[in-house]
């Protein structure tokens, strides 16, 4: 016994046109499949189908038609908050006053600047220059690193 195959059908101008927009001008790339996903399902392709043009698994075609008979368009979107959250955030005051500290500490005394911030932060993980590297960069372009606060 066979599974009930999954359409979206349906669809009015506004919803195809909004579609098609976020197909050609989304953003990222996963939400243009979304919207490239439902317009076929409309058409008539198969969850398997689906599943094979985007490379993607079975469960996530059909969370993707849930979405979107959840809530349109807007569910398609990728939701704030999802993805690693980062080891140092420019956001952090106590990030951003230790990381001054060890680049002025290292540059005085020649210290290691990531053994530093590891030690006045208490990191359970390992700093890598990886991880320092995009930091120090929003650093600088948001203000001068050897301003005093």
């Amino acid at each position: 016994m066979s599974r009930r195959q999954r359409f979206i059908e349906n669809l009015n101008t506004v919803e195809k046109k909004q579609l098609l927009q976020g197909k050609r001008t989304g953003e990222s790339s996963i939400f243009r499949d979304r919207c490239h996903a439902i317009l076929l399902s409309n058409r008539g392709y198969t969850v398997d189908q689906l599943k094979g043009i985007f490379s993607v698994a079975k469960s996530t075609v059909y969370n993707w038609l849930n979405r979107w008979d959840k809530g349109g368009i807007k569910e398609l979107k990728t939701q704030p908050g999802q993805g690693r959250k980062p080891t140092l955030c420019i956001d952090n005051a106590d990030h951003v006053k230790v990381v001054k500290k060890a680049i002025k500490k290292s540059a005085e005394r020649g210290s290691n600047l990531l053994a530093t911030i590891e030690k006045d932060l208490d990191m359970e993980d390992q700093l890598s220059m990886q991880i320092i590297r995009p930091f120090l960069k929003k650093l600088v372009s948001y203000g001068s690193v050897y301003e005093e606060e």
